[in-house]
């Protein structure tokens, strides 16, 4: 208790000493504060709903899969480029960022889908999960398969669940597979088994720990 009101005594002290200086620094961190709250009232939310306003038509075009008018807009509504370009730093431009790179990976243009994933990212742990997992899968098509383990990976761990990591062990084991890494491959399909045994995915999970089995016992002769 005598540290803390030690403490004290002495930013007593210093604010009777600097008496200017304090009200400066004060006054300089309150101009922030209303500075960041003006922003955010004034701009960036009346932007947001703007944004938002226009986002359905593109969704509605990604949804059809009509996906070079989700990306590119329609000329009466914008699409998910235009939305990402003109709202930049808003929730709604976040989103289209999302869609955008889920088109590119749906288009086969890997490089793309991941510029466009990776300059997004959701506060819910379940849609962050999707994300981490569309990375992966860009990267697995590109046959980069150290990069998609390692965002698999990632996946996997930021929100276990039902829906989505059956499929997260099976890809892990699959990436560590091809990578040669057959004990980790291993692992994850028995987790895969034993965790998830009736999931769509676990109902294959013996015949995936058969192959690396065999693989691995052709290893040892």
């Amino acid at each position: 208790m005598e540290r803390g009101q030690d403490v004290f005594t002495r930013i007593e002290e210093f604010v009777l000493a600097y008496p200017k200086q304090v009200a400066t620094i004060v006054g300089g961190i309150l101009v922030v504060i209303v500075g960041i709250l003006a922003y955010r009232n004034f701009y960036l939310n009346p932007m947001n709903e703007r944004a938002q306003n226009q986002l359905w038509r593109a969704i509605q075009y990604f949804q059809i899969d009509s996906l070079n008018l989700a990306l590119n807009g329609d000329g009466l509504y914008p699409g998910f480029l235009q939305i990402i370009d003109r709202y930049g730093g808003t929730a709604a431009a976040n989103t289209a960022s999302y869609y955008a790179g889920i088109a590119y990976l749906k288009l086969g243009m890997y490089d793309e889908a991941i510029k466009y994933l990776e300059d997004c990212d959701f506060d819910d742990p379940f849609f962050e999960t999707i994300r981490l997992k569309a990375i992966g899968d860009a990267y697995a098509e590109k046959e980069d398969y150290k990069k998609a383990l390692k965002w698999y990976v990632k996946a996997m761990n930021k929100a276990p669940n039902d829906l989505t990591t059956p499929e997260l062990y099976r890809l892990v084991g699959l990436m560590n597979e091809r990578l040669g890494n057959l004990e980790d491959a291993l692992i994850f399909y028995t987790k895969l088994r034993e965790e998830y045994g009736s999931s769509v995915e676990g109902l294959y999970a013996e015949k995936y720990i058969g192959r690396v089995k065999a693989a691995l016992k052709r290893e040892k002769i």
